[in-house]
């Protein structure tokens, strides 16, 4: 368990995949988190690189990172990552469940894979379908998002110059996507009920 700060590198290299490192706060000042194998539970600090490989779980709240390099599994509760870089780039399953993902010189996300943006078929406790265009959001100088693989959208805002490259594989039911331009004439795609 993280509580201070660490000048160096968390690395998790157990084939345990029971093996699990939980990280509440403080900062990893010069290096990375790098998930071999296991499980990585993050609720909060300060991050400057999180690296999680193919048999590797990690899931995500309130932290702040500077760039996020998926071959596993991440699930992100919510918290940020800022980057003058692609901030994510997913090469298996990024789940984007809230928070911010934003590059300020590059693309939001770069997908070669599965990324699932917002919860599909959240409903209220009278069963009414809940979609959000507020969060989560994914934002890019140039892209949003890069799609090579296969990305869900579900809640959330996409910005960018161009909102997105390539083809979004799903949407929430009874929702299309919408497109407007804002005052910094980016794109902005969110989800809009049906008429």
């Amino acid at each position: 368990e993280l509580y201070g700060v660490i000048n160096g590198k968390i690395y998790n290299n157990s084939n345990d995949k029971k093996m699990g490192i939980n990280i509440y706060e403080g900062s990893i000042v010069k290096g990375v988190i790098e998930n071999r194998c296991g499980n990585i539970e993050i609720y909060g600090g300060t991050l400057s690189k999180i690296t999680n490989d193919f048999e590797g779980t990690i899931n995500i709240r309130n932290a702040t990172t500077d760039s996020i390099e998926n071959s596993g599994t991440i699930n992100m509760y919510s918290g940020s990552v800022l980057s003058s870089d692609i901030a994510v780039v997913n090469k298996r399953t990024f789940n984007l469940y809230g928070g911010i993902i934003e590059s300020t010189e590059s693309s939001g996300i770069s997908s070669s894979s599965v990324t699932n943006i917002g919860t599909k078929g959240d409903v209220d406790e009278n069963n009414n379908l809940i979609v959000s265009t507020e969060s989560p959001i994914v934002k890019g100088k140039n892209y949003g998002i890069i799609d090579y693989g296969k990305v869900n959208f579900y809640d959330g805002k996409i910005i960018g110059q161009k909102s997105i490259s390539g083809e979004l594989y799903s949407t929430e039911i009874g929702y299309d996507t919408v497109t407007t331009i804002d005052s910094n004439e980016n794109e902005v795609t969110y989800l809009s009920i049906k008429n």
